[in-house]
């Protein structure tokens, strides 16, 4: 029985031997033979200094090329430096429109040794091109961040540096006001951080930017509450009229934020007013004081919401009307 068995093994890997030698050499007979094929060629623009494209400029051109099997798969696969390079660099381009020629790219063609180009199926290609400017613009970031349970950020994420310098076609970039970064989401984040981010390469090709990646810093810290009570209500603008009272004169507040800055939270550094204008010309007998504290911190509740205002009336007055 195992006397089989390792018959039928050998069997199995002669015939597996027999037939990738087979298809070896059906390959190689094949892949020897000569033939046409039909490839996409990377298509590199370089312009003068003083002028950028207006559009997105084409990335390939339709070639048609000859030659052994192996070559052509040589070339198809593994030849990574093959394109067409059109060089104006030097080109004296005063009008919008530019046309480049298939004379112009049948010499543009480099790294297609031991494959013969027998023809470009693209017609003449037009460019549109303009007068180039730079402008500094805004960082705009484009990530999530979600802390772990119990933690918050504190404040905006900083980024470093606030402003990159794109160039282009000035048609095109004057409209640009901001410029953003790549979309990420960071979660379950329980600690401060600095990281580098991507800017988007939205317009490849059209504009061109100072930075590849922009420095954000972003401040997480342990969530922590603390209220305080009977924070005074101040009257800015005036003093209290002597007819008019308010009530309560206090509020109690509570804020939440990162421990850090509760902990350097106090009293004084939280400004409830009213405006005297608000008081006298009331009509609704109704205030909302505004409420001025640290921007990283946020109120979660306001005891009581609202302030009652009277106006106090001499009965004496009534009666003599």
């Amino acid at each position: 029985m195992d006397f089989k068995k390792s018959i039928n093994i050998v069997s199995k890997k002669a015939f597996l031997g027999a037939l990738i030698f087979a298809i070896s050499l059906w390959l190689y007979t094949t892949l020897s033979g000569n033939y046409s094929t039909i490839i996409n060629m990377p298509l590199i623009i370089k312009l003068p200094i003083d002028r950028a494209f207006e559009g997105e400029p084409p990335k390939f051109v339709t070639v048609e090329s000859k030659g052994t099997g192996w070559n052509l798969f040589n070339l198809i696969f593994f030849n990574n430096s093959k394109k067409i390079v059109i060089d104006l660099s030097q080109s004296n381009i005063n009008d919008t429109e530019y046309s480049i020629t298939r004379q112009n790219l049948i010499k543009g063609v480099q790294s297609m040794e031991r494959v013969e180009l027998t023809d470009i199926l693209n017609d003449n290609l037009v460019i549109q091109t303009g007068k180039i400017s730079s402008y500094m613009v805004k960082v705009e970031p484009d990530f999530i961040i979600n802390p772990s349970d119990g933690f918050t950020i504190v404040g905006s994420p900083k980024i470093e540096p606030e402003f990159v310098e794109i160039r282009g076609n000035d048609k095109i970039i004057k409209n640009i006001k901001l410029w953003r970064t790549k979309p990420i989401v960071y979660n379950n984040i329980n600690k401060s951080f600095t990281k580098e981010i991507e800017l988007s390469d939205s317009l490849q090709g059209i504009v061109n930017i100072d930075k590849k990646y922009v420095k954000f810093t972003a401040n997480i810290q342990q969530t922590a509450e603390v209220t305080f009570d009977e924070i005074r209500i101040n009257i800015r603008g005036g003093v209290m009229p002597q007819n008019y009272i308010i009530y309560p004169n206090f509020l109690t507040l509570t804020f939440r934020g990162g421990i850090k800055e509760i902990i350097d939270l106090t009293p004084d550094k939280i400004n409830v007013t009213i405006n005297y204008a608000d008081i006298i010309n009331d009509k609704s007998g109704v205030l909302i004081p505004k409420i001025e504290y640290p921007s990283n911190l946020k109120i979660i509740n306001t005891e009581p919401k609202y302030i009652t205002n009277y106006k106090i009336i001499n009965t004496n007055t009534l009666t003599k009307n």
